[in-house]
């Protein structure tokens, strides 16, 4: 799903765009805001891995502030913040097999703007760049404010291996993309409400009661997490309810949502003599549909440390 509907009483998507293109920084922010949880459930999807999930997420987030102004039908930028992000996860898969070319980004992309100057939000941005250390903004620079250049070309203008122009622009994705998010003070992070539906239902998890988790999910839910499949809320609730019988604990690290899904991140807390029994921590993504029940959830198994 790519569209969402606004809060009642909250700006409308093409309000927003209209905001952000005079200059207001914060509406931009509230709009990555808005997108931000189903972003990174479709890029999950696509990636499978949260940490590329994320990084995709931050690059799409920096090519919407070079292209905001590219965008037709504001009423429409959900969908055009997800073409974005179809763009780099196609580009971060192709580069797993080796067969990423210099026009990285796909055409149905349009091409960035060649200068800091002509963006909407120029003052922002130069002031957020000056902040960052110089390799981490030159190569940022290259990347999202030039010419659109290849990591190997920013590699070969740098100086240093191609491993080392992603690594400084993961970091720098990551920076800028907190920095953007928090210039918001009002952004909406879905309803609270429910959020903290979620973290009450841990809560009562860790005093070995299920019910609150299983209620969130609807009687014919379906719950698929690495190649494991559950159906209907009853099977929820024995899935806890064995857990619980196996000594197993579980602990909410963070929950991010919006009007219609949900992203949890939570660890397992596995008994002293089965330490193995569970694999470390959990990336679930809830979707709801602006409802009060969980109609479809994916999950991510984080893999156990490799062992030296």
């Amino acid at each position: 799903m790519t569209g969402l509907t606004a809060a009642p009483g909250s700006p409308s998507d093409a309000g927003l765009v209209h905001s952000a293109l005079g200059g207001d920084v914060a509406s931009f922010s509230a709009l990555l805001d808005r997108y931000r949880a189903s972003l990174y459930a479709r890029a999950l999807a696509y990636l499978g891995r949260p940490e590329d999930a994320a990084d995709a997420v931050q690059e799409t987030f920096l090519l919407a502030l070079t292209r905001l102004g590219q965008v037709r039908d504001p009423g429409a930028v959900g969908g055009w913040l997800h073409a974005v992000l179809r763009s780099v996860c196609a580009m971060e898969l192709r580069s797993r097999i080796g067969r990423v070319t210099v026009a990285e980004i796909d055409a149905d992309v349009p091409a960035a703007q060649d200068a800091v100057g002509q963006l909407a939000l120029r003052d922002w941005v130069w002031a957020a760049l000056e902040d960052l250390p110089e390799p981490l903004r030159l190569v940022t620079l290259l990347r999202f404010f030039g010419g659109g250049h290849s990591y190997a070309e920013i590699a070969q203008l740098c100086g240093v291996p191609v491993g080392t122009v992603r690594s400084r622009l993961h970091q720098a994705k990551a920076e800028l993309g907190a920095r953007l998010l928090a210039e918001s003070g009002t952004a909406p992070r879905g309803d609270a409400g429910w959020a903290q539906r979620v973290r009450a239902s841990y809560l009562a998890l860790a005093g070995r009661d299920p019910d609150p988790y299983a209620a969130m999910f609807a009687l014919d839910a379906e719950i698929a997490a690495s190649g494991l499949v559950v159906r209907g809320r009853d099977q929820v609730r024995a899935m806890c309810e064995h857990d619980l019988d196996d000594g197993i604990g579980t602990r909410l690290v963070d929950v991010v949502g919006s009007a219609a899904i949900t992203v949890i991140e939570s660890k397992f807390v596995n008994p002293l003599d089965d330490p193995q029994h569970c694999p470390p921590a959990v990336t679930q993504v809830l979707f709801h549909d602006g409802t009060d029940q969980v109609r479809r959830s994916l999950g991510y198994f984080h893999p156990r440390p490799t062992r030296a």
